[in-house]
């Protein structure tokens, strides 16, 4: 799976604006994040969870709709982090 590394977050990944893993969950995912970019790992994951300003995408679906840290990736997969905004 690939994730995609938001601009401003790229910072804490040694500058890379994508990171490619076999992770076969989003929990398999945020220990190796956790692992290999601990400053990523903190900046969007806390106390179990991703905190709710973050909004989380498995292709084009909200993972809060599809099983949140249990949610299944698969090799083709492409998960994006971003900030949630509000307001107009």
């Amino acid at each position: 799976m690939t994730l995609k590394v938001a601009d401003f977050h790229t910072r804490f990944t040694d500058g890379l604006r994508e990171i490619i893993h076999p992770a076969k969950s989003m929990e398999e995912l945020m220990d190796y994040l956790k692992v290999s970019f601990p400053a990523y790992h903190a900046a969007i994951y806390s106390e179990g969870k991703i905190p709710r300003f973050y909004m989380v995408f498995r292709n084009d679906e909200d993972i809060r709709f599809l099983g949140g840290m249990k949610t299944p990736l698969s090799e083709n997969d492409t998960v994006t982090i971003m900030t949630a905004f509000a307001g107009g």
